[in-house]
């Protein structure tokens, strides 16, 4: 996930796109698309607010929006490196193939690392998470991840 800053404004805008295409054992592909914007607002150098909207569709599958508001707390800076952590909300639609539009909630905390590379642009990656989501009657899940596949940018 990239973000990028605007002059001396508190102000942040970023967000992600992702593609993933896997094979089954079984030689069944599968495809995913996200698209996530992304907003925030520096409240002082330690704390942020903002919210993502997500966009997911796996083809054939199911197609998933979703609004993830969340908060950012930098627990150590050194120059321009920073270690935050994200805890978030989400709600939102699974429109499921063949079936019914689902309400899906959930909430979780994502560590990440940060680099600024000018005033004005920064890169970061979410390293981990730890959430529960519950859409009603589909699914219900608790993830805990800490390792590279679980890094984002």
């Amino acid at each position: 996930m990239f973000v990028a800053a605007f002059a001396n404004a508190q102000f942040y805008v970023g967000g992600g796109i992702g593609f993933k295409e896997s094979k089954s054992i079984t030689d069944e592909k599968t495809q995913t698309f996200t698209f996530s914007p992304e907003l925030g607002y520096y409240v002082n150098d330690k704390l942020a607010v903002g919210a993502t909207l997500s966009f997911t569709t796996q083809k054939d599958t199911y197609t998933e929006y979703s609004l993830e508001p969340y908060i950012r707390y930098n627990f150590f800076k050194s120059g321009d490196f920073s270690i935050f952590a994200d805890a978030f909300v989400a709600v939102g639609n699974i429109d499921i193939e063949n079936d019914d539009t689902h309400f899906a909630w959930g909430a979780g905390v994502s560590p990440g690392i940060s680099y600024n590379f000018t005033k004005h642009f920064t890169a970061l990656a979410h390293i981990g998470l730890l959430s529960y989501m519950d859409c009603k009657d589909v699914l219900k899940t608790t993830n805990v991840a800490l390792d590279c596949n679980d890094i984002s940018f």
